[in-house]
């Protein structure tokens, strides 16, 4: 929760700080063992996420849920943003580096449709097809909005 606070009083909005917070809001969790993801978890049947790793990870405090879940969507939007961007420049490096930040910080909080789709989307820029990645990047785009409110949902925020 001090984290939080700390984080509102010093104006960090920026990625590079985004990402710095998890960070450590992930390390906390973990040197206190409550950050220990089950490689069998997968989210219920016909459900886009996995609601058991954000409790993980936050302990079950709401606040610091839905603190996730604000860094957690701007940094995806950030990075579908810089996606587009490599796509349609054809950069290899670029478009892997994005689609895989978006399958990774997905995986982290359980937001399982999220990640398979973005996987999808890096295997295809991995194998030099930019222009059927960036054809998936309105269903990538609708699938992060449909996720987000299913976790303000299921966690009532």
């Amino acid at each position: 929760v001090m984290l939080i606070t700390d984080r509102k009083q010093k104006n960090c909005n920026t990625k590079q700080d985004n990402q710095h917070y998890i960070s450590i809001l992930i390390a906390i969790c973990d040197q206190h063992n409550k950050y220990q993801l089950n490689k069998f978890n997968m989210a219920a049947p016909g459900s886009r996420i996995i609601p058991s790793r954000l409790t993980d990870i936050s302990g079950g405090m709401q606040e610091i849920e839905a603190e996730l879940l604000t860094i957690y969507a701007t940094s995806c939007q950030e990075a579908l943003v810089e996606l587009e961007k490599a796509l349609k420049l054809g950069s290899l490096d670029g478009s892997v580096l994005h689609s895989h930040s978006l399958k990774s910080s997905s995986a982290n909080l359980g937001a399982e449709s999220v990640r398979a789709f973005s996987e999808h989307i890096e295997t295809l820029c991995k194998n030099g097809k930019f222009q059927e990645a960036y054809a998936q990047l309105p269903a990538l785009n609708n699938e992060l909005q449909e996720t987000y409110k299913e976790y303000k949902t299921v966690f009532k925020l």
